[in-house]
């Protein structure tokens, strides 16, 4: 097989795909065929099985070195009419069959000796004869070390190079590196600038909640005020209407005592949500202090404040509505002790009356005994 150093392809780009190496990319040389019928050049699959792949590199299927055999005859007619040129010689539209018997026949050589300026170039058919009688080669024994020390000059030349080179990759690297950490820190004083600015908006917002919130507090805590005043006037009320009769007196007392009990209840209720109110204000507190401190982890807590102030506005909203219950009860407890006043006040109207026909119809006996004497 030839080393495909000594050729280049004339036009590769128009060879078709399917007889490009997967591998290499490039035309196929001495293709090889596996059991799946992909087709790879013979070193390229060779090279590949002795990574220890043992797949095919097309379709991942199992495969051996020993599965592999030469592809058919049409495709290596069609590689080896693909037009090469001659990198020794420079003659172009040779077929990559005929290379071979070029490079023995018709291209020229020339001598070994060319480092030390050889100038001969011929035939290969005179090549041995130039050998056996060159002149330059007498020479190779006493430029041999000039020679040496030539290619190590060189090699250190070609070291150093590539050592500058690659000086200079890493210096632009560092240069980049610093532009982009430069851009970055700019990016991230921005980002944190108008981080700080969200947040203090937001906790203004949270303040402005917060004052409006003691506000509605304050509020509930004048109408409970208010309330627990009327319904000590019902009290007062209830116990006058108590003392006016003595039939009513046990049942208007349970009645009272019972609404006495309910009462309790009620303000240990109002109570109960009073603390429960300024827990969650201290607990509101303490959280907007979180925000302060934790200013990174904003995004995830803004959504657990803004559920606790959903939270508060729902219990708020109950609270509201529990104030109106007891409100209502309170007017149904006013209206019951007015009906209780009223039917009192009938019922003593009834025992005057009553009392006066009596004492009509059946005069005391003291007044018949005087008349009499």
């Amino acid at each position: 097989m030839l080393n495909s150093l000594q050729y280049e392809y004339v036009n590769e780009e128009s060879i078709d795909n399917e007889f490009i190496c997967t591998i290499c990319q490039k035309p196929l040389d001495d293709p090889r065929c596996t059991p799946c019928d992909h087709i790879f050049c013979g070193n390229c699959i060779t090279e590949w099985i002795q990574r220890k792949i043992h797949t095919c590199p097309t379709c991942r299927q199992p495969l051996r070195h020993q599965e592999l055999t030469q592809a058919n005859r049409i495709v290596r007619s069609i590689v080896g009419k693909f037009r090469v040129k001659c990198m020794a010689c420079v003659k172009i539209d040779l077929e990559r069959s005929d290379f071979e018997r070029h490079m023995s026949t018709a291209c020229p050589i020339v001598c070994l000796e060319t480092d030390i300026t050889c100038p001969w170039t011929g035939m290969r058919e005179a090549f041995n004869n130039h050998v056996t009688n060159c002149s330059y080669q007498n020479l190779r024994k006493i430029f041999a070390s000039l020679l040496a020390e030539r290619q190590q000059l060189k090699e250190k030349a070609s070291k150093e190079k590539v050592d500058i080179e690659k000086f200079k990759d890493e210096i632009q690297q560092l240069k980049n590196e610093l532009k982009q950490n430069q851009i970055r820190n700019q990016n991230s004083n921005r980002n944190l600038e108008e981080l700080e600015k969200r947040q203090k908006c937001q906790i203004d917002e949270h303040r402005n909640k917060l004052l409006k919130f003691e506000e509605q507090t304050r509020k509930l805590e004048s109408q409970f005020d208010r309330y627990k005043k009327e319904g000590e006037t019902l009290k007062e009320q209830q116990r006058a209407a108590v003392g006016s009769s003595q039939k009513y007196a046990m049942q208007l007392n349970n009645q009272l005592t019972q609404q006495c009990i309910e009462n309790n209840k009620y303000q240990r209720e109002v109570e109960h949500l009073k603390k429960q109110m300024r827990a969650q204000s201290t607990q509101n507190a303490y959280e907007i202090w979180q925000l302060k401190n934790n200013a990174i982890h904003y995004n995830a807590d803004s959504i657990e404040y803004q559920d606790i102030i959903l939270q508060l506005k729902q219990q708020v909203e109950q609270q509201r509505i529990r104030l109106d219950e007891l409100r209502g009860e309170n007017h149904a407890n006013y209206e019951h002790n007015a009906q209780l006043v009223n039917q009192t006040d009938f019922t003593r109207g009834k025992f005057r009356k009553s009392k006066l026909e009596n004492r009509r119809q059946f005069p005391p006996l003291a007044k018949f005994y005087v008349s009499d004497v």
